[in-house]
């Protein structure tokens, strides 16, 4: 259904990210992608050029080109170096916007540690906005938080976002996080999870750091219109274009019904 055409190729690739899902073509996690996905070059920049082309040049990067691509990775923080990297050859001039940060210690904690702010700065927990946010006038941006939805806030809506405060209480911090910043991160690229319910015309995958959860991999290759708009980029020391798919077979509900394709 998300195909921009039908065709056999079209048709043959939609049984393949089914059997991507169920698991059935792999073998000890391990899959073959299709050699026409793997870009020349197997470096970051490559894969930037293949799904920005002409990202520095002024005129191009308008809301349209910017709303039907993406480049996907499983971890937060190789989103956050894509991100900085995009942004850097985006056009304008850059602002950076810093949180004010807080640890607040839960009354009657055994607890006489200060935590400096310098210390807290360095905390970008997933879920929150980073503490040091740099923007560019046009850039794309996702919202962390629903601060308005009757509004249904989307593309090309113009609205004013203001900073807010946000707390994060998790066992991997012994207080409770308090952090004040714009809700919002660059979007040029996210993780897979955050890409659920997308669909883009061109999709880069960056696969130098395997995917780790279940239908990680089937979420990020059924986010485009077309087989042949998906670039992935491989680890270097890989020989050839497998990579890792983690699926749970006793998780699936087996299908009853036919599957059909129109």
């Amino acid at each position: 259904m998300h195909f921009s055409t039908n065709s056999e190729n079209n048709y043959q690739f939609a049984k393949w990210l089914l059997e991507v899902g169920n698991g059935t073509n792999s073998i000890d996690n391990k899959i073959l992608l299709s050699e026409f996905m793997k870009i020349l070059s197997q470096n970051l920049n490559s894969l930037i050029d293949a799904i920005f082309p002409n990202i520095s040049r002024i005129g191009v990067c308008n809301d349209q080109y910017l709303s039907e691509q993406t480049i996907l990775s499983p971890r937060n923080e190789d989103v956050e170096y894509i991100n900085q990297e995009i942004l850097n050859m985006f056009p304008g001039n850059q602002c950076t916007y810093f949180s004010a940060d807080k640890a607040l210690i839960e009354e009657g904690a055994d607890c006489n540690t200060i935590y400096p702010t310098e210390f807290l700065n360095t905390l970008n927990p997933n879920g929150m906005p980073l503490s040091k946010l740099n923007l560019k006038i046009g850039c794309p941006i996702i919202l962390l938080r629903n601060i308005a939805p009757g509004e249904g806030l989307c593309n090309r809506n113009h609205t004013f976002i203001p900073c807010i405060t946000l707390t994060l209480s998790t066992s991997e911090l012994p207080f409770i996080f308090k952090r004040r910043q714009f809700p919002i991160r660059v979007a040029f690229g996210m993780t897979i999870n955050k890409s659920q319910g997308q669909l883009l015309k061109y999709i880069g995958l960056n696969l130098q750091t395997p995917v780790f959860t279940h239908s990680q991999l089937y979420v990020a290759l059924s986010r485009s219109t077309s087989p042949y708009s998906i670039k992935v980029l491989f680890p270097q020391d890989n020989i050839d274009t497998t990579t890792t798919n983690i699926v749970y077979p006793k998780a699936l509900i087996p299908n009853t019904y036919e599957h059909k394709y129109f």
